[in-house]
């Protein structure tokens, strides 16, 4: 190659870094402007004396509420998949051992601090929940032997995790309703986002455990995820009504930014589908379902029919989670529990707790709190008595201008009893969580990732 070349070479490679250089300059601009304008809105909806910062503490406080629920976080996998941005680390069976210990102790702590409550669900999440065998059995038996449990016992499972032998303890533990996370019934698909499991595996666990009895039983499905198309996901929901489970949930592919997947797709340029693209796939989502005979429950879930049993893990009024990263809602403030597994195992081995953080609620932001969870719902009811709560909602009085925007941009409707999300409006909520809860989680998740007791943490 001659000197001529090599010098356009080199100007051609300066000019690409100089045009990077603006394009992440313009884009960080962009994200910090968006940033500042939405940590505005959510101050003004707030009002005065709102500060979202989680702050350090070193021991627990309850608000003496009577009656909660209950998350327990086990964070166990034989594989980490690349697009999970849960806590989770390497099964390694010593560790996990010693981690139920403390799970154990946590709980026992709690009880004889605080007292017996009545619980209204109990939701083992993770992770993966099933890796911890026989020990699941001991702490649902330590739960039923330290509260009041007058709910359900739910759990999530993967395909691989299905077994004569694990059904068997859920059902003798006394479990009855479970989520499968298929994720995809292409087996390309599940190669590109880490499953060891194939489409048939994953259909065969579903009908075991359909044929095992629980109350109810959900399935997981991702969409949006790199190079899917059309027919792709179309597939995976014809394949998920052929089923027949009580209910289909369906999630967005999230590229959380210290997850493994915002990785792969920077090194490998990979590109997700586009808003419209992704409008285009939620709808088609939304009709299918509905046009299989399925009824929505939530922005992402459908149930089949009225009668169905809701499945679900995330919008509890209040709850108490156990485990490493999980997080404890009692109206006035909001704990979170170190999410390092080997500082969770020391801390609750000396006090009985591993709460590191903690966020402090007014009144207007509990409300503003429980809003956000009705969107999640897609259903408003006009008065609502919270049964764990200081106060009542009415969603008229408390949020009279939200409502009078979503019903001038139709995105909700007046019905006898309350207000519903329309189809559009359920597409655009599914957008704003895009923009504003998932951004704080990220936030705060990537920061307790990084360091097992942060000093504080603004959201």
């Amino acid at each position: 190659m001659n000197s001529a070349k090599v010098k356009i070479k080199i100007v051609d490679f300066a000019v690409y870094l100089r045009k990077l250089y603006f394009m992440n300059l313009f884009k960080n601009t962009i994200e910090s402007v968006s940033e500042k304008f939405l940590r505005g809105v959510r101050q003004a909806m707030s009002g005065r004396g709102a500060d979202y910062t989680f702050r350090r503490v070193n021991s627990q406080m309850s608000s003496g509420i009577a009656e909660t629920s209950v998350y327990v976080h086990i964070p166990f996998c034989l594989s980490l998949c690349p697009y999970c941005p849960y806590n989770r680390i390497p099964y390694e069976k010593d560790a996990s051992n010693r981690y139920m210990k403390a799970l154990k102790k946590e709980i026992e702590s709690y009880s004889e601090r605080f007292g017996s409550k009545k619980i209204s669900s109990v939701y083992f999440g993770g992770g993966t929940p099933l890796l911890a065998g026989k020990n699941i059995y001991e702490i649902v038996k330590t739960l039923k032997e330290r509260f009041d449990i007058t709910g359900d016992f739910c759990i999530e499972a993967n395909p691989n995790d299905i077994t004569d032998e694990s059904i068997a303890l859920l059902k003798e533990s006394g479990f009855s309703s479970i989520s499968i996370g298929a994720q995809s019934f292409d087996d390309n698909l599940l190669k590109s986002i880490g499953r060891k499991y194939t489409a048939k595996e994953a259909e065969k666990a579903i009908d075991k455990v359909m044929k095992a009895g629980f109350d109810s039983v959900n399935i997981d499905i991702l969409f949006a995820l790199p190079q899917e198309t059309k027919s792709q996901l179309k597939y995976d929901i014809e394949k998920a009504l052929s089923l027949g489970t009580s209910q289909i949930t369906t999630y967005p592919l999230f590229t959380f930014p210290y997850s493994e997947i915002s990785n792969f797709k920077r090194i490998k340029r990979v590109k997700s589908p586009s808003v419209m693209k992704r409008r285009n796939m939620y709808f088609q989502i939304y009709d299918s379902l509905e046009n299989g005979g399925y009824e929505r429950c939530s922005v992402w879930s459908f149930k089949k029919g009225k009668e169905a049993k809701r499945y679900s893990s995330v919008t509890r009024e209040r709850y108490i989670g156990f485990g490493a990263s999980s997080g404890s809602y009692y109206e006035t403030h909001f704990d979170l529990n170190t999410f390092s597994v080997e500082e969770y195992i020391r801390s609750v081995g000396k006090k009985g707790n591993a709460v590191a953080l903690r966020v402090n609620f007014t009144k207007k932001m509990s409300k503003l709190y429980d809003f956000y969870w009705r969107l999640y719902d897609t259903y408003f009811p006009m008065k609502r008595n919270l049964a764990y709560s200081s106060y009542s909602i009415n969603t008229d009085k408390d949020f009279t201008f939200y409502m009078k925007v979503l019903l001038y941009l139709r995105w909700a409707e007046r019905e006898k009893d309350g207000f519903s999300l329309t189809r559009e409006g359920s597409l655009w909520v599914h957008f704003l969580q895009n923009l504003m809860s998932l951004r704080a989680i990220s936030i705060v998740w990537g920061e307790a990732k990084k360091n097992p007791r942060p000093d504080k943490i603004e959201f």
